[in-house]
């Protein structure tokens, strides 16, 4: 697993919105891959976030031809903030992160407990030697239900704060799916794979990298 060289920077911006602050201390990234019939599709997921408050995060968004950018999701504010990201070595500096533009939110949180409301989901522990924790995860459409929409088997690893969130949602697509899951320790998600509407999916950690990285937003 290849460790990214730690980033400290601060941003500070000034636009309509109150100010607001938003720390992150990991960089994370993950590789997709989905599988269905004889197409397969490849992604990688990477992410700024807080272990202490899982209420926002930022999301890298790679470019290829075009310039990387940078968007930080305030889900309880109602608020994205977009970056361009002109530079994506580390160390990263405050000139590496370029204002867009930011984005009023609309029914997000309705969305949201809407979702939660309507997703059934099981974790069943299915080995584990103190560091190494293997689950199926499973969801249905009702709790009684015996039919499962998505099949997952899991690999997390103890760690010593609390990241599993991370590769849940990008497994299962589900912003808050760890309040539906209980794990007995502080984990990462390290491996997944996951059988749904006749495709695989497939997620391995790519790198992590703990961080001190500051937004400050007005």
């Amino acid at each position: 697993m290849k460790i990214f060289l730690s980033a400290i920077f601060c941003f500070v911006s000034s636009f309509l919105f109150s100010q607001n602050t938003y720390h992150f201390d990991y960089y994370l990234g993950y590789t997709s891959e989905i599988k269905r019939n004889k197409e397969i599709s490849s992604n990688e997921f990477y992410s700024l976030i807080n272990s202490k408050n899982q209420s926002y995060k930022t999301k890298i968004i790679k470019g290829e031809k075009t310039r990387s950018g940078v968007m930080i999701a305030d889900y309880p504010n109602d608020i994205l903030y977009y970056f361009d990201l002109k530079n994506e070595n580390f160390p990263l500096k405050n000139e590496d992160f370029i204002y867009v533009k930011s984005e009023k939110l609309k029914n997000v949180k309705k969305q949201f407990e809407d979702e939660f409301n309507n997703r059934v989901i099981t974790a069943v522990p299915l080995y584990n030697d103190g560091i190494i924790f293997n689950y199926e995860i499973k969801e249905s459409k009702k709790a009684d239900s015996k039919k499962y929409s998505t099949k997952a088997l899991v690999s997390f690893h103890k760690y010593k704060d609390d990241l599993a969130f991370v590769g849940l949602e990008n497994l299962l697509d589900f912003y808050g799916v760890k309040k539906k899951i209980s794990l007995p320790e502080n984990m990462i998600l390290t491996s997944a794979t996951s059988e749904f509407d006749g495709a695989t999916k497939s997620l391995e950690l790519k790198v992590i990298e703990p961080v001190e990285i500051i937004f400050t937003v007005e």
